[in-house]
């Protein structure tokens, strides 16, 4: 976690998209010396004053429930969290984001039109969540 947190006061501004991949659940993200990172935490470390809003796809296992999708949609930096309700098989968590960046990104697709046609193109009835910040 200090890691990221150095990196991300350092670096935020360049980014507009994030992608998480890794292992974790509804409550948070599993770090390779900290372990699981509960939401709370991982939501206060990327606080930045001023900072702008970003895209969130998280291919984390579970991350597009309640628990932690809106947890970070809340947040002021993010605009839009986008993941995966249950488990999620890697290939699958990647075509959908693949999917999902190739129309938004080279189509200028919106985010909402964006997701619904990765969430239909992803094979095996996978479901993702899309949360909007509210506001």
């Amino acid at each position: 976690m200090a890691e990221l947190k150095k990196f991300w006061v350092d670096n935020q501004a360049a980014y507009t998209h994030v992608i998480w991949i890794g292992h974790g659940s509804d409550i948070g993200l599993k770090f390779g010396v900290d372990g699981m990172i509960d939401v709370d935490s991982l939501t206060e470390a990327l606080r930045v004053h001023g900072a702008p809003e970003k895209i969130y796809i998280s291919l984390v296992c579970k991350a597009g429930r309640k628990g932690f999708g809106a947890a970070v949609s809340r947040t002021a930096i993010c605009r839009y969290f986008l993941g995966p309700f249950d488990a999620v098989e890697g290939t699958i968590a990647s075509q959908f984001c693949q999917t999902f960046l190739g129309s938004h990104l080279l189509n200028e697709a919106s985010a909402g039109v964006t997701f619904k046609h990765a969430r239909q193109a992803a094979p095996g009835g996978s479901s993702f969540r899309l949360w909007v910040k509210a506001g």
